[in-house]
């Protein structure tokens, strides 16, 4: 059981392992005769298709998991049924020596080996409901004995298995939704497509363009074969072996046809359950070897370290937008000394001259009237931080000299 919940899995992988080889040879093929593959359409645009693929995914699984969850009792009702009837007979027969009560077990037993062929298609339905007339000669039987309240029960029982029966044959054979599985396949296919033509940004790299290509088209891929699956739970092979990785257990049936045949033996209660004691003592301490674990996490640390090992070579040696080597920081100082270095440039001279002359004239020295005005106006400016209303007055008094 522990690896066939893998089974789904593992016959799953070659879809995205066939995704990533299209997407390998596209672009070989594209850079070696088209001048290099970048995509037909950027993988953000798109989101619409993988919304609407997850939206009727989840549309179809919720209504198969429906009739899974139905399917899953059908196995025990039957056997419950089919262990009624024998126990009627037993109730028949208690008070009645003359009547062959092993004859009558062994119909019961004949029908529950034709439901058991059934199911693993060993038999067509036509033959399997054949089987269930048998019973209907149980009935007259008791019939004749006057035996009024088993043979109503027995009818119930009879009525119960067919209808049963009928309704694993519907399960079956219709699926949930045909139109629906041609939408479905339809946008799966698609969603495989254009991943595998889709242009993806340079920051993820190579390694995370070809990540994202295989878990999406492993998941999509997956969750389709599951649905599938899911819409027949009893797709068994002749030889017993599940064709899926999604049928129902026949334990309850066959944990019945078991303890009828070792009651139609003649053991008896203690003797059974003194057996079925040794085996439970036999089977203590199962569950998974220590090789088997050993094994298992021996894998995953070489598969995460595979992964490591990858994203470390994608992204180290490759050096920031911003910094600048080595060589170019000495180049880029030599040549900013210069720029440094350049003197600032005069004033260009008066529009009038006629020529630029050698050297500027030394101004003469300013007497002590002209100077005046200017320590006056010195002393006015200190003034205006001080008091605003001196300010303003000193500048009307000057206006007026």
């Amino acid at each position: 059981m522990s690896m066939l919940k893998w089974k789904l899995m593992i016959t799953t992988l070659p879809v995205p392992v066939a995704a990533i080889i299209v997407r390998l040879i596209l672009e070989h093929f594209f850079k070696n005769y088209m001048n290099g593959y970048s995509g037909v359409m950027d993988f953000s645009a798109l989101s619409p298709v993988l919304t609407g693929g997850v939206f009727l995914i989840g549309l179809m699984l919720s209504g198969t998991l429906q009739d899974y969850k139905e399917s899953e009792k059908i196995p025990a009702e039957i056997a419950t049924s089919l262990e009624t009837m024998e126990e009627t007979i037993g109730w028949v027969c208690s008070n009645r020596p003359a009547v062959n009560e092993r004859a009558m077990k062994d119909v019961v037993a004949e029908v529950t080996e034709s439901v058991i062929a059934w199911l693993l298609r060993k038999q067509t339905p036509e033959q399997g409901f054949a089987q269930l007339e048998k019973l209907n000669g149980l009935v007259k039987e008791f019939d004749k004995l006057n035996a009024g309240l088993p043979t109503v029960r027995m009818m119930n029982e009879i009525h119960t298995l067919r209808r049963t029966m009928t309704r694993i044959g519907v399960i079956s054979r219709t699926g949930f939704l045909a139109s629906g599985y041609a939408l479905l396949d339809l946008l799966v296919v698609s969603v495989l497509t254009l991943l595998v033509i889709a242009s993806y940004k340079a920051e993820f790299g190579t390694l995370g363009k070809y990540i994202i290509i295989g878990f999406v088209s492993l998941i999509y891929s997956y969750l389709w074969r599951l649905v599938r699956d899911v819409d027949d739970p009893f797709e068994y092979s002749p030889d017993g072996e599940r064709t899926g990785a999604a049928e129902v257990e026949l334990f309850p049936l066959l944990e019945y046809q078991a303890r009828a045949k070792e009651r139609l033996s003649g053991k008896t209660i203690e003797e059974r359950i003194a057996a079925h004691s040794s085996q439970i003592a036999a089977t203590d301490g199962g569950g998974p070897s220590l090789k088997v674990v050993a094994l298992v996490g021996v894998l995953c640390l070489f598969v995460g370290a595979l992964v490591v090992s990858l994203l470390s070579g994608a992204l180290v040696g490759k050096p920031p937008a911003s910094s600048l080597p080595a060589g170019g920081a000495a180049s880029a100082g030599v040549t900013a000394a210069p720029t440094a270095a350049k003197p600032l440039e005069s004033p260009p001279a008066d529009a009038g001259a006629a020529s630029p002359k050698p050297a500027l004239p030394t101004p003469p020295t300013a007497t002590a009237e002209e100077s005046k005005p200017a320590d006056e106006a010195k002393d006015s400016a200190d003034s205006e931080d001080a008091s605003p209303k001196k300010a303003k007055r000193r500048h009307h008094r000057r206006k007026k000299e």
